[in-house]
């Protein structure tokens, strides 16, 4: 959330749409990191 504030204080009126797709962004992110976890773990 620390890194959405700056964003969304920029934003101002669309700060809710932002703060949305700021979301999905992070968890999409968060998916591929855990995707290439799995890939990796499983290499070994």
């Amino acid at each position: 959330m620390i890194v959405c504030t700056p964003v969304s204080k920029i934003g101002g009126d669309k700060m809710e749409v932002g703060t949305a797709i700021e979301i999905m962004l992070a968890f999409g992110i968060y998916t591929l990191a855990l995707l290439t976890y799995v890939k990796n773990d499983r290499k070994k």
